[in-house]
């Protein structure tokens, strides 16, 4: 079950998806709708393309730095990209549970200033879990070994997702 989750720490499966396009005219006010706990934030590229991501409202952390959540579709089907605060201890990875269920742990694969990076594509199991499910749990471990819980609820990201699909 745990290599499911680090598809995209080798880099022979492909590049981190950019989350919001890159403009070099004016960027498009983003086009944002709500579905209960997720939104859907969408933005027009130089190429007339529409880039659509979703994301949480909140994520509830113990710490109070808390990690960002988003999903979006790429040419290969939707990722989850977890951006995680500075200062974690970064071998051991984010493990990822839908309602107390395992899904797997998530292999950083860059740190920038703002956070660490661990993208992972959704498999038909993962998908599964996240739209059936009730509570996305994150745990992250501190560069000291302490373990830092953070909850998000998957109230409309069922919802959320349909608007991703191609």
């Amino acid at each position: 079950m745990l290599g499911a989750l680090t598809l995209l720490a080798n880099p022979a499966v492909g590049q981190m998806p950019t989350l919001l396009p890159e403009a070099t005219a004016p960027p498009s006010t983003p086009a944002i709708s709500v579905f209960s706990d997720w939104r859907v934030i969408c933005a027009t590229r130089d190429d007339d393309h529409q880039a659509c991501r979703i994301e949480p409202i909140a994520v509830k952390s113990e710490t109070g730095a808390a990690p960002s959540v988003s999903i979006l579709r790429d040419d290969d089907g939707e990722v989850l990209v977890l951006r995680a605060p500075l200062g974690l201890l970064l071998p051991q990875g984010a493990v990822l549970r839908v309602d107390g269920r395992e899904l797997g742990r998530l292999a950083f694969q860059t740190c920038e200033t703002d956070g660490c990076v661990a993208p992972v594509r959704l498999t038909s199991q993962i998908g599964t879990a996240i739209r059936r499910g009730i509570r996305l749990e994150i745990e992250l471990t501190s560069r000291d070994g302490v373990r830092l819980q953070n909850t998000v609820s998957l109230l409309g990201v069922t919802a959320a997702l349909g608007v991703l699909s191609p």
